[in-house]
């Protein structure tokens, strides 16, 4: 057995983290949302700090969203209008997100989000029953791009809040899932790089090797998967996903 296998095969976390990041990718390229919340519950699982959890969470991102953002700009899954709105309302809401981190905890406000984000997707489930009209006015992506971003770095909450509100305002998922990861990938660098300016390199785990190499083998499948994907399956698919998310980390904070 070579040895790099050895070590992977004697380090059950490294390879838990490879399985994650390729699955996590796998949903958060397709239907944008998925690795976050993945990543932090296994990160969060073995015990690192919450610091240390979102720094090694967006350094991974940094990679896996490159990655991703190039298999969507290929396959035509962006809005320039839409992505440009995000990006600037993301990096504003990083920096002061990843400044709150880095001052207080955040465990009151996660409850709050994952309880408002329970009941978008089960919005989101209920108008995917009616046909689809385009709205009359596109949804405010600099806004939601702004919470987003603070949720990013608090939580690691950017694809179940932007993704979600975006597509309950009538964005077509195609466009709102390849606009998201490129705008979600700017994001994980500014939190990054605030974080690490903070704390140092040392607050990025190794594990991040991991989630890296699980998600770059996923990122062209779930990139073709979103174009291929039907709209209104889509939409329910991110209003479950949405909805199971929600609960999940529910479940983490109040257990």
């Amino acid at each position: 057995m070579p040895a790099w296998l050895a070590d992977l095969a004697s380090n059950p976390d490294l390879l838990a983290a490879i399985l994650v990041g390729f699955f996590a990718q796998l949903l958060d390229g397709t239907l944008g949302m998925g690795f976050g919340v993945l990543s932090y519950t296994l990160l969060g699982g073995i015990g690192l700090d919450p610091k240390s959890v979102s720094a090694t969470v967006n350094a991974s991102k940094i990679f896996t969203g490159a990655a991703a953002s190039i298999a969507h700009l290929r396959e035509a899954n962006v809005s320039r209008r839409m992505l440009l709105g995000l990006i600037g309302g993301g990096v504003t809401g990083a920096l002061a997100g990843s400044l709150m981190l880095i001052t207080f905890q955040s465990d009151q406000l996660k409850l709050v989000v994952n309880l408002y984000l329970l009941l978008v997707g089960g919005l989101i489930l209920y108008r995917a029953r009616r046909p689809r009209h385009q709205p009359a006015t596109p949804p405010r992506s600099g806004i939601i791009g702004l919470f987003g971003g603070i949720l990013e770095a608090l939580a690691g909450i950017w694809g179940p809040f932007v993704t979600s509100s975006m597509v309950e305002r009538g964005g077509a998922p195609r466009y709102v899932v390849g606009s998201s990861t490129i705008a979600e990938t700017i994001v994980a660098v500014t939190v990054t790089s605030v974080l690490v300016g903070h704390l140092g390199l040392a607050a990025v785990s190794q594990l991040a090797l991991g989630l890296i190499g699980g998600a770059l083998l996923a990122a062209p499948v779930s990139a073709r998967l979103t174009r291929r994907l039907p709209s209104g399956l889509a939409v329910i698919c991110i209003g479950l996903l949405v909805i199971v998310t929600s609960l999940t980390r529910l479940a983490q904070q109040l257990l």
